[in-house]
């Protein structure tokens, strides 16, 4: 931004415009507003639901009411892009075929705060993506944006199969990829279940058994994801 006062103006016929006035001050702003999405947490969230979008703004000049929208489509392909079936949400529904921004709700000041919308995200019996898009625009027109990309999984995964590696390792097969990390998940890296807790019952030679909890889970490497092995202590499964 550059401040400053304007003591004359005239062009080279000495022309000098009314609508300047001596000692007027005046201020060039060729910053765009800083605007983020904090939920969804992070770019390729898998959630079950949601009910809104949030995020932050700010500006040294100013965000005026009005100047923070949102748009979302739906994203049919989960390629980030909108193209084919793709829709755009229009207030009610994913039925635009044209982007439509929606005016979010904005509390704090014209220099900073949060922003909302309101989006019903919920009643999917299938993992289906959405691409979201917020826009900022500063009194001085300066546009900036943001945008975030999720996956609404109502879905839990389904244990496949279970098979005996030795008598005390069991591989167990899903029908979907896990990509678990089991400590922390990096924005961008996560998967599918974020944190898997196992406990197992069945029976054994006609003995039934419950509440057995691994030693150590391991997820299954490249192209193979949807495995994990578990380690027991002892031998529980020496006689399967």
């Amino acid at each position: 931004d550059l401040n400053g006062t304007l003591t004359s103006v005239r062009d080279k016929a000495s022309n000098n415009p009314a609508a300047y006035t001596s000692g007027e001050s005046y201020t060039i702003d060729n910053t765009p507003p800083a605007v983020a999405i904090t939920t969804p947490t992070y770019d390729g969230s898998r959630i079950q639901a949601l009910a809104q979008l949030q995020g932050t703004y700010s500006d040294a000049n100013g965000v005026t009411a009005g100047n923070v929208k949102v748009s979302v489509f739906r994203d049919d392909n989960n390629d980030g892009t909108f193209n084919g079936t793709d829709q755009y949400w229009n207030g009610t529904s994913f039925s635009s075929a044209s982007e439509v921004k929606i005016n979010a709700n904005r509390t704090g000041t014209d220099l900073s705060g949060n922003w909302t919308y309101n989006i019903n995200l919920t009643g999917y019996s299938a993992e289906t993506a959405f691409k979201a898009t917020v826009y900022a625009t500063d009194v001085a027109s300066n546009e900036n944006t943001a945008t975030r990309r999720f996956v609404v999984d109502p879905v839990p995964p389904q244990l496949v199969s279970i098979q005996k590696v030795d008598n005390n390792t069991v591989l167990l097969t899903f029908n979907e990829d896990l990509d678990e990390n089991w400590v922390n998940v990096p924005p961008g890296s996560e998967g599918n279940a974020l944190a898997t807790f196992y406990t197992l019952d069945g029976t054994v030679n006609a003995t039934p058994f419950s509440g057995l909890n691994p030693t150590n889970a391991t997820r299954g490497g490249v192209g193979q994801e949807d495995e994990v092995t578990l380690d027991f202590s002892g031998t529980p499964f020496a006689n399967m």
